[in-house]
């Protein structure tokens, strides 16, 4: 583990969270932290020049992540003229799950491991991506089920009711799946766990640790329907002034129930 202020700060909340889990789902603690299953490694992505393992939690900064991670394999040259399809659907990078037995344990033992982390509620991100903004894929298959289960159009409560819904008309999502279930960090012990609400600071600082280029940073830029606001605590807040108090709490505890201090 890298030793720091901010690092320590990111143990501590590991270890708090996964008192909470083993709490909830009452794990025998000898039994935290041993099975990677396959789902988990198809999430992380490997660099192997810088020895850096990076799980990827949708709506978390991973575009510009999966930008970093190419210039760092010298994949790309640059973060700034990778466009989005590149980074998530050609940038050649591997996964863990693509490794054998060997290369996978020599790997999640010796190289630093990665995980940002967002505020459980700011699923509103994901609402607003892939339902606010055109997009035919969302709105074909999950948009007409929610609409058809729960009338009107697939506006911010009708979703709220198909996050809540244990028989959900159509399947669930990476893009608003749990973290825990995504990268769960009581599996893996992740050697540095950041916050997408200081991902600059965070990520920059990061880099400078693993010894990647002066001239790499993490970038600054929204490429996904750049005209549209980030999703901030005050939009969030807009948002969830449309439930009534009861929805507020459930959407809480459904989103993510043990979540970082």
């Amino acid at each position: 583990l890298m030793t720091s202020t901010p690092l320590s700060r990111h143990r501590t909340s590991e270890k708090h969270l996964c008192r909470c889990w083993q709490h909830l789902l009452q794990i025998p603690a000898g039994l935290l932290g041993q099975v990677v299953s396959k789902t988990h490694m198809s999430m992380i992505h490997v660099e192997d020049k810088s020895r850096l393992l990076y799980c990827e939690v949708p709506k978390v900064g991973c575009s510009n992540w999966k930008r970093v991670l190419m210039v760092l394999a010298g994949r790309a040259t640059s973060v700034l003229n990778i466009p989005h399809v590149t980074a998530h659907f050609k940038n050649k990078l591997r996964k863990l799950e693509e490794y054998g037995p060997k290369g996978i344990n020599q790997r999640l033992n010796t190289y630093t491991k990665v995980l940002f982390v967002r505020d459980p509620l700011s699923v509103v991100s994901a609402y607003r991506d892939k339902f606010e903004n055109k997009n035919d894929y969302y709105h074909s298959l999950f948009g007409r089920p929610i609409i058809s289960r729960y009338r009107a159009n697939p506006h911010k409560k009708e979703f709220v009711h198909y996050l809540l819904d244990p028989q959900r008309p159509v399947g669930n999502d990476i893009h608003w799946a749990k973290m825990s279930t995504l990268c769960p960090p009581c599996v893996i012990q992740y050697d540095f766990i950041g916050k997408f609400e200081n991902m600059n600071s965070e990520a920059n600082f990061l880099l400078r640790s693993i010894g990647a280029p002066q001239n790499l940073s993490y970038p600054d830029y929204k490429d996904r329907n750049p005209e549209d606001e980030r999703t901030h605590s005050s939009i969030m807040k807009k948002y969830f002034s449309q439930l009534n108090a009861t929805e507020r709490l459930d959407t809480a505890l459904e989103a993510e129930p043990c979540s970082f201090p």
